[in-house]
C-alpha cells in the first residue's frame, strides 16, 4: 500500500481510487495531500495534477479493478516464488549442502 501511496509518478493511487469508486474530487485531494507528505519537492506541479486526472477520467471502474487484480496475482506470485526459493535454501543448508550455484555458474 505504501508503495501505490508513495509512487514518484502517481498512476497507482490513481488506479486504487478509480476502482475504490471515489469521485474526482476526493481523488484529487487525496492525490494532493500524499504529494505533500512525500520527502523533497511537496509542492505539486499543476499539470502532474492535470495528468493524472486524464487518467482517471479515462479510467472506468471496471478497468482499475482489473489492474488491481493483476497487481495482486502478480504480488501473491512473486511472494510464493520468494517462499520456495527460501524453503530450499533452508533445506540445502540443512544437508551441508551449501547455497545453490548460480545459473551462470
Amino acid at each position: 500500500m505504501r508503495h501505490i501511496l508513495f509512487d514518484p509518478g502517481g498512476e497507482g493511487l490513481t488506479v486504487l481510487c478509480k476502482a475504490a469508486g471515489l469521485d474526482r474530487a476526493i481523488f484529487s485531494s487525496i492525490f494532493l495531500l500524499t504529494r505533500e507528505a512525500r520527502e523533497g519537492e511537496r509542492i505539486t506541479d499543476p499539470k502532474v495534477l492535470e495528468n493524472m486526472l486524464k487518467i482517471f477520467d479515462g479510467l472506468s471502474e471496471r478497468q482499475a479493478s482489473g489492474a488491481l487484480r493483476c497487481w495482486q496475482l502478480n504480488a501473491d506470485y512473486v511472494a510464493t516464488i520468494d517462499q520456495i526459493r527460501s524453503a530450499g535454501d533452508g533445506l540445502r543448508r540443512g544437508l551441508g549442502l551449501g547455497p545453490k550455484p548460480s545459473p551462470a555458474g
